[in-house]
């Protein structure tokens, strides 16, 4: 798995995890957020690493089925480029923290 792979299950995580099962979410957690391989993984849980890897991918799947029903990650993603457009473009001194303030509240 690559890096970019490793950083979209973390936003999927992140938004989504407490969709998931307990069971799939602390797996899901310890080896993306820990950084354990999936045999530490099993041998925490006292599973076989190929239980590990086929949760993940079920998880995986789930997670990307939730954000292609709900959005909310490409919804804020969506907002945030329009947002920062809008206080690239604007002259009013004024408008521009507030847009930074939505901004940063945004996550």
């Amino acid at each position: 798995m690559d890096i970019q792979d490793s950083l979209e299950m973390c936003k999927l995580l992140d938004t989504y995890g407490e969709l998931l099962t307990s069971r799939q979410l602390m797996i899901c957690k310890s080896y993306y957020f820990d950084n354990l391989s999936l045999a530490e993984v099993g041998d925490e849980l006292g599973i076989s690493r190929q239980a590990v890897n086929d949760c993940l991918e079920k998880s995986k799947k789930s997670l990307k089925k939730f954000e292609q029903v709900i959005g909310k990650i490409k919804l804020v993603e969506y907002i945030r480029a329009n947002l920062s457009d809008i206080a690239n473009d604007s002259n009013y001194s004024q408008l521009k923290p507030k847009i930074k303030n939505i901004l940063d509240s945004i996550d």
